[in-house]
């Protein structure tokens, strides 16, 4: 297979979209596989219809697209928390931390979107340029596990037992043989693991061996329990003052199954409150279900001077395009809010040379009707835009010098246009605006 780095990247940077072009590559197998487990789960329980994944920065793709273009979903699972954190709490600005089984992960909602990230992005250490959330992501989670050295001083994670906290080799809680962070939240006996508690007071009752959780983790000692619990609160503390970026008092919105390791009677420097729902345990599923159709069209354009009057007619013209590919890729025509102009004079080059950006967001059409099935790749492209002409990327190639202004091809390829890219990009403000 072939992955063509316009397809994945947009914008400058030789070896940023050389890089991304090879990572997804190298996952193109394993999401092959992925989408049709998803595809065969869905089957199973009746939906014979197209369905979505999303994408990093939680826009919506079809399944048979992700499959070819899988570095554009592979690292959605923040956002979407970020997204559902917001649903859920209304609240507009601060920190988000989603904490899970073996990672918390943390990200800055602003205007009710995640913020993105402005400066280089790197992934596993190289660098990239798609677009990504401004996340941060430790070793901490529930099934963490917890180690002392000879003077009771505590490590909590990066390792992790992960989906077997509840088996043999699982928490101590669970009458397993690892001492994780969950055993050390329920020992300290804060009103934060109070559910875990009453939990696996509920399983032992069930399975008659009432009594077990409470034995084993005395063993643990009061001193060690203590260490454990404080060196918890300092990685959050920690991620907070990082993913923050400033010196001023944020709200912290606590999300996944793992929040119960956060002690949210004692608030500590640099946070304004914490904020929690009952319904946190499925903010990224909420997330993912708020997801819209997007579109981001790159252009370039050149003037034989700098006309004020043509160039208001090419970035009208644009704008119109952006719209109508969004609608193409499955947005509601109505829903359809344009972002943009993002102009970038282009240096080094003769006459007056601009790079546009136009990002279009909307809401999923679902007034279309159709019965495919999932691995029937084509026809989903078909419905979900895809297959459109691939030298309409550049809008056509023109010569210099004419007395016109014109489109000229970019200097390198430009972004695929039939990808959906998310609301979140575009603050709520400017979406308002250019709505009306």
């Amino acid at each position: 297979s072939i992955t063509l780095s316009h397809q994945v990247a947009g914008g400058l940077g030789l070896l940023e979209r050389e890089n991304a072009a090879i990572m997804n590559e190298s996952l193109r197998p394993l999401c092959a596989q992925t989408v049709r487990a998803f595809a065969k789960a869905l089957d199973n329980l009746g939906f014979r219809c197209p369905f979505f994944l999303t994408k990093n920065d939680g826009t919506l793709i079809s399944g048979s697209r992700a499959k070819n273009l899988p570095v554009l979903a592979f690292s959605s699972g923040p956002t979407n928390s970020i997204r559902g954190a917001h649903f859920l709490t209304l609240v507009t600005d601060g920190v988000v931390i989603d904490l899970g089984g073996t990672t918390s992960d943390a990200g800055y909602i602003q205007n009710g979107y995640p913020r993105q990230a402005s400066s280089e992005v790197r992934v596993a250490g190289v660098s990239v340029n798609f677009t990504m959330p401004d996340t941060l992501s430790i070793g901490l989670g529930g099934g963490s596990h917890v180690e002392f050295d000879d003077v009771d001083s505590a490590t909590v994670g990066p390792l992790s037992v992960g989906y077997k906290l509840e088996t043999a080799d699982g928490a101590y809680i669970f009458n397993g043989s690892r001492l994780t962070a969950s055993d050390v939240a329920v020992a300290s006996g804060r009103a934060c693991a109070a559910p875990l508690r009453e939990y696996v007071e509920r399983e032992e009752e069930r399975k008659g061996t009432q009594g077990t959780c409470e034995q084993r983790l005395a063993t643990v000692g009061r001193a060690r329990v203590d260490a454990a619990w404080q060196r918890i609160q300092c990685m959050v503390t920690d991620l907070i003052d990082v993913v923050k970026g400033s010196n001023d008092n944020v709200t912290v919105i606590l999300v996944g199954g793992g929040s119960i390791l956060v002690d949210t009677s004692s608030v500590p420097a640099g946070v304004a409150r914490f904020v929690t729902h009952k319904d946190s345990d499925v903010a990224n599923a909420v997330g993912a279900a708020l997801g819209q159709i997007g579109f981001v069209l790159e252009r370039n354009y050149e003037l034989p001077d700098n006309d004020g009057e043509l160039r208001r007619k090419f970035l009208d013209e644009f704008e119109e395009e952006a719209r109508s590919r969004c609608e193409k890729a499955g947005a509601l025509k109505s829903t359809i809010a344009i972002h943009g102009p993002i102009e970038l004079r282009m240096g080094y080059m003769p006459g007056f040379r601009y790079r546009v950006t136009y990002f279009a967001v909307g809401d999923v059409d679902d007034s279309a009707q159709i019965d495919l099935h999932h691995e029937d790749d084509d026809a989903l492209d078909l419905f979900y835009g895809g297959g459109a002409d691939e030298d309409e990327a550049t809008g056509g190639a023109a010569g210099l010098g004419s007395p016109q202004a014109k489109r000229v091809p970019s200097p390198e390829p430009l972004l695929a246009e039939e990808d959906p890219m998310l609301c979140g990009v575009p603050p709520a403000t400017e979406l308002e605006k250019n709505a009306e």
